[in-house]
């Protein structure tokens, strides 16, 4: 999902892509968004190559993309942890009812694409969701051997109980950035 939506595809596509139901069109669309993001991505490595020349940072300056783009998430992730304890909440979970709130039902290998994980590891949430009674499940009409998830009325209140913790966590982290007051390694 997140590397469709960086090449550009819109959210409704993306999830339509995931689940299978495009055009041939549509896939050769994407496709061919998927192959300009690839050569861009060939074209920032090959600028950020250092020159011989160049007196090499230090290790703290030399952080490669991928692990700042990590050490965001898992920094994002606890703040974003941290301001849902009111809520009685954990961020998995609030990522995870966020998206059936969003797209009413899915099935869990939908859910798991979507979060980018295998459906495997999402078993024992779901399970853990499911018994809390804030996800409910039926059979797939359109495959006996899949399941439909969706929010329960229980699930529904303690995501609108969340939706304001969270966005007071968001609002707090746009603040910061935008001040430019963000330490990336001690944002907790």
């Amino acid at each position: 999902m997140q590397t469709l939506r960086t090449a550009g595809v819109p959210t409704t596509t993306a999830v339509r892509a995931l689940r299978g139901e495009l055009s041939d069109a549509e896939r050769a669309g994407i496709d061919r968004q998927l192959d300009r993001l690839c050569g861009k991505v060939s074209e920032a490595r090959r600028q950020l190559e250092p020159s011989e020349n160049v007196e090499r940072p230090p290790a703290e300056e030399r952080m490669s993309l991928a692990f700042v783009a990590f050490l965001m998430r898992t920094r994002l992730e606890s703040y974003l942890w941290a301001g849902l304890q009111g809520a009685g909440m954990g961020s998995g979970d609030y990522a995870l009812a966020s998206l059936l709130a969003v797209e009413g039902q899915l099935t869990p290998a939908v859910l798991a694409r979507l979060v980018g994980v295998a459906p495997s590891s999402l078993g024992s949430r779901l399970n853990a969701l499911i018994e809390r009674g804030w996800v409910g499940r039926r059979v797939n009409p359109a495959n006996s051997r899949s399941w439909l998830l969706q929010l329960t009325p229980a699930g529904w209140a303690a995501y609108k109980m969340a939706v304001p913790c969270a966005n007071v966590a968001f609002d707090r982290l746009e603040r910061a950035l935008l001040d430019r007051q963000v330490d990336l390694v001690t944002l907790r």
